[in-house]
């Protein structure tokens, strides 16, 4: 029998400890969702971490309820672009509504969440009418 010493002993611990967290952190992981997502289902894991993100600031989301599979990770990160010379063709103009909203969540139990996001205008005076004015996606939360 070989004798190992105490101090090394701790260091073999630590490391197989830091192992385990590793592996957790791995299984937790992360989904990006946006407008290619609309209209579909996507299964995530127990754990993971959900973001979606649309592109325009008009977008309002109905934040699931406190029964969802979805945990709001409080108010979404809004990138707006400015208007001026120097942004994108499309955003040059005020009223645009040129910009990300990105919402995140964590799934925090098995089931079903329908993330519903609805806009009445896309841009200065247009109007959003039918899938221009609605996004839906389906998030089903697996173990």
């Amino acid at each position: 029998m070989k004798f190992v010493p105490k101090r090394k002993a701790l260091h073999i611990g630590v490391i197989a400890l830091l192992g385990l967290g590793l592996t957790s952190a791995q299984a937790a992981t992360l989904t990006s969702l946006s407008e290619k997502n609309a209209s579909k289902t996507v299964i995530v894991k127990l754990g993971s971490k959900v973001e979606l993100t649309l592109h325009s600031m008009y977008w309002q989301l109905a934040v699931p309820t406190k029964s969802s599979s979805l945990t709001s990770k409080g108010a979404p990160i809004l990138k707006p672009i400015l208007p001026g010379p120097t942004a994108p063709a499309g955003c040059r103009i005020a009223g645009s509504g040129c910009g990300t909203q990105t919402w995140v969540f964590t799934a925090s139990k098995v089931g079903l969440t329908h993330l519903v996001a609805s806009r009445t205008t896309c841009g200065e005076a247009m109007q959003c009418t039918g899938a221009n004015g609605r996004f839906t996606v389906t998030v089903k939360v697996s173990n």
